[in-house]
């Protein structure tokens, strides 16, 4: 007879912290905020770019390509 009350309240106590999970306000999701910026300050955008290829000719080709972006004139 303990066990089945056991369980009855068992069921209860999950039915119970179901239920007020299911009815408790979810957070409103906040948009991404930009990092604060100092006035005057520059913008810096860079890109990493990795390898790790068998150094055939077609990474080659990427390379040279790659050497001519960075040595164009800016700006």
């Amino acid at each position: 007879m303990r066990i089945h009350w056991m369980r009855a309240n068992l069921v209860r106590l999950l039915w119970l912290l179901a239920l007020a999970g299911f009815l408790s306000p979810l957070p409103a999701e906040q948009p991404p905020r930009a990092p604060p910026r100092s006035f005057g300050a520059e913008l810096v955008r860079f890109a990493v770019i990795g390898d790790s290829g068998t150094g055939d000719q077609h990474q080659y080709a990427i390379a040279e390509q790659m050497e001519k972006w960075h040595a164009r004139p800016t700006g």
